[in-house]
C-alpha cells in the first residue's frame, strides 16, 4: 500500500510496491491528440520550409563549392557557423536530401564550403 503525502510525493511502504507503481506509471502513455480529422498533429516546420524551394533557390550553384555565408540566407540560418546544424535540423523535418546532396568540405585553414549537387 502507498501514501500520497500532502506535497504530491508517494511513499511506498515495500520496494516490491513501489516497482509496481513506477511500472504502472510508466505504461500510461499519453499518445499525440488527433486533430479534427483523427490525424496527429504535425510539428511546425520553421519558417515553412519546403525542400523543393531550397532546391531552386540552390540551383544556380549545382555542382560548384559555396561558402556557409552563401549558403546560409538560402537556408535560414541564423550565421554562418550554424549553417551545419540548420542542415542537420531541416533534414530531419523535410525531404531536403531527395532533393539536393550537400556535402562540407574544410580546408587546411578551416574555412568550410559546401559541394552543391541537385539530385
Amino acid at each position: 500500500m502507498y501514501t500520497v503525502k500532502p506535497d504530491g510525493s508517494i511513499e511506498c511502504l515495500t520496494a516490491k510496491e513501489a516497482i509496481d507503481l513506477q511500472r504502472l506509471i510508466q505504461s500510461t502513455r499519453i499518445e499525440p491528440r488527433p486533430t479534427s480529422r483523427g490525424q496527429p498533429a504535425k510539428q511546425p516546420i520553421d519558417g515553412d520550409e519546403s525542400a523543393p524551394e531550397i532546391a531552386k533557390q540552390l540551383e544556380q550553384y549545382n555542382g560548384t563549392e559555396i561558402s556557409s555565408a552563401q549558403l546560409m540566407p538560402i537556408i535560414g540560418a541564423k550565421s554562418s557557423s550554424g549553417v551545419g546544424s540548420r542542415l542537420y535540423h531541416l533534414q530531419n523535418r523535410i525531404p531536403l536530401s531527395e532533393h539536393v546532396k550537400l556535402t562540407k568540405h574544410r580546408d587546411k585553414k578551416g574555412v568550410v564550403t559546401w559541394k552543391v549537387k541537385l539530385l
